[in-house]
């Protein structure tokens, strides 16, 4: 193509493409003189070399064009763009004058009086926000490649080295709000029309400038300023851009290879490093984590086909692997000399550095391609490893959320597979009640009281049928009706008892595993009573209250349970998977897990013998009936090549299928419950894993150690050595584990501890002094943990009076003197 003035371009386009699509794609080509674009001209038109006009309807191939031919495109320039051409002469003039002065102040010659530098920024602002548009003036791609061919930046940055006083308000004003209306555009929703993203390539250039002078000269005028407008449109413009392929727009953004972009980047991030390093200065918080996630887009875009960042990765790759490594980890060494045991890396801005590096560092691992060929410190093995030593730092990070910075947001990678094996039980705990209601506030919670008579149905009335917005506001505050007490120990014991009863296998909902009495799963009978999908969803809000409130319920559910509400019922694929979690069908049914158990044993001519069909017996309330595990699966037999098929269809027909509507109340109910309304449960339990989240849920199962009871337990008006201590420790000794159990929970309303142990409590255990009544019963105080000990004359009655409040039916409940 070749306009009026012989400026020739070549465009390709397939033969069957219409005429007027070849029109359309060079409307918005830009004319190289002037930068703006071609459909702003008047008369704009296609032709061949005679001057005859092409058919816009037809094809290239019907008007009889061929390879190679040459068009000519006729246009006039309107007489609202001509002050364009006036203006960038100006501003060409400016741009001399304004860089021969700066480069005299550089040398150490006086500042110039501001009026240059105001009639550049004002000529500059003028001339990059002049072209016509519907919206009115705006930034354009073409004209902002031409300030940066005429040398626009190097005067903003020459500018940038005046020190502040010695820059009059005019000109301070000036090149800031050159900046602002930078950074505002760059920020606009991309349209072909607007300089959009191609502003990232100037602001790159002025941070480039910018940041080895801040390095350096603290007092330089307002550069972090500027750097704090520009450094965030720049990761926005990056990151849409390398989303939205193809990526072949680099060329007519940036002019740059992305290998070549991605070196820029490279350069900028490693000027900034040092101080990252050290953890001071101001730089780091404002320019670091774009940079990383502008380097993690364009690294994106390498890996879905552009050559050259690949050829990049293969060449830089370890190089940025390590320095970010020894950055971090210089970070982490410095924070730890704080004092003993710190694993904080620092205030938000130093942890927003540190979360993108590390960031950085997993993206480089994950691309095969990526890491230096002469060494192999970028692999995958590498990354997990660095993890793994510095697994109470990272797990401090992530767990840092605040409103200046959140661990989760800025490293949401580290709660997917396989990294998720690297957070630690606490760092998952505080995954969890990161997206459930926030409990500190009592104000915000929903009362509730509820009658012991009727602890579930009174239970079930009040939560499933409260509003979950209201209920997502803080939690619930419950109390028992006709009982004096209130606050978190009842809050404990409500929880307890409740779960204690919705889980009895008596109530027909659940069904408890022959392996492990804690262990649940939804009954498949519990449709004989026709509101049980009611009590399910229930089931699931209750649930997640609980997590929140951080209540151990003594109870897990059973793995399969755990593995049906993060996944949805699927098709073939997953048919094999349930025979690899064959082990999980125990908690359900022994009997059918024995059989399947048994059938794998078998020699392939016993399988022939038996001759099994496709088909499964289901038994429900007593009765048993046959079923076809996939239409005509009756008349199929089962061979010992089909026996493995055959296993994972029975047990998702005969064990989760019957179940898979009280598995989606329970998922409702407890999704219910997010502060994130747009999360699934999968998101947020995945992370967690089956075992820990049991482990969370239920508590620690292990027996109540009276060791480290004894290490949290402190004393009140009584002495370790007193008699009544020693009296206290030998009774408790003496006492089975339920009944130990039963004592604790009287003290602090927890019937499980924390999967820490005691040092999972809120507080330590008190012991304090009681009155010298010898015929008084101990009393606690379970809100603080506090057990109020009367000053008994002898073990026998210490024991005496010890056994009687761990008697259920006082052990569970207020009110008592």
């Amino acid at each position: 193509m070749t306009m009026q003035r012989r400026r020739t371009f070549v465009v390709r386009k397939p033969a069957e493409s219409s005429v007027q699509s070849v029109v359309d794609y060079i409307l918005y080509m830009e004319d190289v003189d002037t930068g703006i674009p071609i459909r702003f001209f008047k008369y704009v038109k296609l032709t061949r070399r005679n001057g005859q006009p092409l058919d816009g309807v037809k094809t290239l191939q019907e008007v009889g064009l061929s390879d190679g031919v040459t068009l000519y495109i006729d246009g006039t320039i309107p007489k609202n763009i001509l002050p364009i051409q006036q203006e960038m002469e100006t501003l060409i003039r400016l741009v001399d004058e304004m860089t021969g002065k700066t480069s005299k102040t550089v040398n150490g010659e006086s500042c110039p009086e501001s009026g240059p530098l105001l009639r550049f920024t004002t000529s500059s602002r003028r001339f990059l926000r002049r072209e016509p548009g519907a919206d009115g003036f705006f930034f354009s791609p073409g004209v902002a490649k031409i300030f940066l061919a005429e040398g626009g930046l190097q005067v903003l940055a020459g500018v940038s080295r005046y020190e502040e006083e010695r820059l009059d308000k005019a000109g301070r004003t000036a090149v800031v709000g050159f900046v602002e209306d930078l950074a505002t555009e760059c920020a606009q929703a991309p349209s072909p029309d607007r300089l959009g993203h191609h502003g990232a390539a100037i602001i790159l250039a002025m941070l480039k400038e910018w940041v080895p002078i801040s390095a350096i000269e603290e007092s330089t005028f307002h550069i972090h300023q500027l750097m704090a407008h520009l450094a965030p449109p720049l990761s926005r413009a990056l990151t849409f851009l390398f989303q939205t392929p193809p990526h072949a727009s680099l060329a007519a953004w940036f002019n740059l290879a992305p290998g070549d972009l991605l070196t820029q980047l490279w350069e900028l991030l490693r000027s900034q490093l040092t101080d990252v390093r050290s953890g001071v200065g101001k730089i780091p918080g404002l320019v670091v984590p774009h940079v990383c996630h502008g380097l993690r887009a364009v690294l994106g875009a390498a890996e879905g086909g552009a050559t050259q960042g690949s050829d990049w990765g293969r060449t830089f790759g370890g190089e940025v692997y390590r320095s970010a490594r020894k950055t971090v980890e210089g970070v982490i060494e410095r924070r730890a000399l704080d004092g003993p045991g710190k694993a904080d890396v620092g205030p938000p801005q130093l942890k927003k550095c540190v979360a993108a590096l590390v960031t950085l560092m997993q993206t480089l691992s994950s691309k095969q391609d990526s890491p230096d060929p002469q060494s192999d410190e970028a692999s995958p093995e590498s990354f997990r490893t660095f993890l793994e030593a510095h697994k109470p730092a990272v797990n401090a990070l992530v767990c840092s959320n605040t409103t200046a910075f959140s661990g989760f947001q800025e490293m949401p990678w580290l709660l997917t597979s396989p990294y998720n094996g690297f957070l630690t039980l606490e760092t998952k705990r505080r995954w969890l009640e990161h997206n459930l209601p926030d409990t500190i506030s009592a104000e915000s919670q929903v009362e509730i009281s509820v009658d012991r008579r009727n602890l579930l149905a009174d239970a079930f009335d009040k939560l499933a049928y409260e509003d979950a917005a209201e209920l997502r506001g803080g939690g619930i505050y419950p109390t028992f009706a006709e009982e004096d007490g209130y606050g978190p120990g009842v809050r404990r014991e409500f929880f307890v008892a409740v779960a204690r009863q919705l889980f009895d296998p008596a109530n027909a909902l659940f069904l408890s595993s022959p392996l492990d009495r804690r262990r649940v799963f939804p009954s498949h009978a519990s449709d004989c009573n026709p509101g049980h999908l009611a009590y399910f969803k229930f089931c699931g809000r209750f649930l997640a209250l609980a997590l929140a409130h951080r209540v151990q319920l003594g109870i897990a559910l059973a793995p399969a349970l755990f593995r049906l509400l993060v996944t949805s019922p699927g098709g073939e694929g997953e048919v094999c998977e349930e025979l690899e979690r064959l082990d999980d069908a125990a908690d359900v049914d022994c009997d059918t897990w024995r059989s399947c158990k048994q059938l794998l044993e078998m020699k392939p001519e016993e399988i022939e013998f038996l001759e099994l069909s496709f088909v499964c017996c289901i038994e429900k309330l007593g009765a048993q009936r046959e079923m076809p595990l996939f239409p005509g699966g009756e008349d199929k037999t089962v061979t010992a090549s089909s026996l493995r098929h055959f296993l994972g269809l029975k047990l998702r027909k005969q064990l989760y299928e019957p179940v898979q509507c009280q598995v989606a109340a329970i998922r409702d109910g407890f999704r219910e419950m997010f502060t994130r309304t747009d999360a699934a449960v999968s998101d947020v339990l995945e992370p967690v894993g089956e075992k820990d989240f049991a482990l969370i849920l239920r508590g620690d199962p292990a027996d109540v150690s009276l060791a480290d009871w004894k290490a949290h337990t402190s004393y009140h008006e009584y002495a370790e050595s007193d008699a009544q201590i020693t009296w206290f420790w030998q009774a408790l000794e003496s006492f089975p584990e339920e009944r130990r159990r039963r004592l604790l929970f009287f003290a602090t309303a927890f019937n499980y501890l924390p999967p820490t142990g005691f040092q999972g409590l809120p507080d330590r255990f008190h012991i304090f002094r009681g009155g010298d009544g010898l015929e008084m019963l101990p009393t606690s105080h379970t809100c603080f943990l506090q057990l109020v000990l009367p000053a008994y004359d002898s073990y026998e009655m210490m024991r005496q009076r010890l056994t009687v409040v761990s008697d259920a039916h006082v052990a569970e409940s207020f009110g008592m003197s």
